[in-house]
């Protein structure tokens, strides 16, 4: 099989998902989401304020957010440790595009109070680093594949304007 079509196939496997897992599982079972390189997707049940609709629902659950783990070939980040860690973690903000826009967009909804981290980063201090994680664990489900070079998965689904994914930052 050609990686173009390999490409394509694992985009359908992402936004037509066999098999997805609530976040309150993957927090519960980290085994779950497997120790390699891939592609993943966020999927809500509810929209933050402010955010544009995206238009892949599976389940009455919308893909808003696509991430990648393992971008390059020397890199140690796996979808287990972007996911659990980076992105579900108690204290993760300051690792997570994805936290620092639902923190912005929901900042009012869940009393968030920015606090400055090193560099540009920031957080939301321990209680509000619990309320988004908690938000998150309540709206969320993943559905993810394994690959070597997500990075041209992910490209191609940026690039082809047939997903909208309102809470990726533009490349």
């Amino acid at each position: 099989m050609s990686r173009e079509r390999e490409i394509q196939r694992k985009i359908e496997k992402l936004t037509n998902p066999s098999q997805m897992f609530s976040s309150r599982d993957v927090v519960k079972d980290p085994a779950i989401v497997p120790s390699t390189r891939g592609i993943y997707g966020w999927y809500f049940d509810i929209w933050p304020p402010k955010t544009p609709k995206g238009n892949v629902t599976v389940d009455g659950h919308i893909l808003l957010y696509i991430g990648i783990a393992g971008a390059t070939p020397n890199s140690r980040s796996t979808l287990r440790k972007r996911i659990c860690s980076n992105h579900l973690g108690k204290h993760s903000t300051p690792q997570s595009t994805l936290r620092r826009t639902l923190g912005a967009l929901l900042k009012d909804q869940l009393d968030l109070v920015r606090h400055p981290k090193a560099g540009r980063k920031y957080w939301y201090g321990p209680e509000g680093e619990a309320r988004l994680r908690q938000w998150m664990i309540d709206h969320t489900v993943l559905a993810w594949q394994e690959d070597d070079t997500p990075r041209e998965i992910e490209a191609a689904i940026l690039s082809s304007g047939e997903i909208i994914l309102p809470l990726n930052k533009a490349r």
